[in-house]
């Protein structure tokens, strides 16, 4: 065969496994800690619409494209120490705004709305 990428590599089934036990250790160990990136990862969007539902308990956060849902649950759920009943996510697409001259590209996010368990809040929306 021409590409090497073909080829089985049988020798290095162990060394797979002890990467894979040292990954796990380390996701572990992150569960536990909230990084810098993880609390600018998600931001809170303040604005009356957004007050008014927060007296139904859904509250509004903006995150970052790459997360995934259960990565935005894990991390609202630590930072603000809740239980997470519902999760709903809009994609924002990047859009291109201004004319002529001026033009301007609104960046790609996520808006994340986020339903309590009943009888707990988050302060920042009160």
């Amino acid at each position: 065969m021409k590409f090497p990428f073909f080829k089985k590599k049988w020798g290095d089934k162990g060394k797979e496994k002890i990467e894979d036990d040292e990954k796990k250790e380390i996701v572990e160990n992150e569960k536990l800690t909230i990084d810098k990136a993880e609390k600018n990862a998600v931001v809170p969007i303040l604005t009356e619409k957004n007050n008014l539902l927060a007296r139904q308990n859904i509250y509004v956060f903006k995150a970052q494209k790459h997360l995934n849902k259960n990565q935005l649950k894990s991390i609202i759920s630590r930072m603000f120490g809740v239980k997470i009943v519902r999760l709903n996510i809009i994609n924002y697409q990047k859009r291109r705004r201004g004319r002529a001259r001026l033009k301007n590209v609104r960046p790609e996010f996520k808006k994340v709305f986020v339903k309590l368990a009943q009888g707990q809040k988050i302060s920042i929306f009160e």
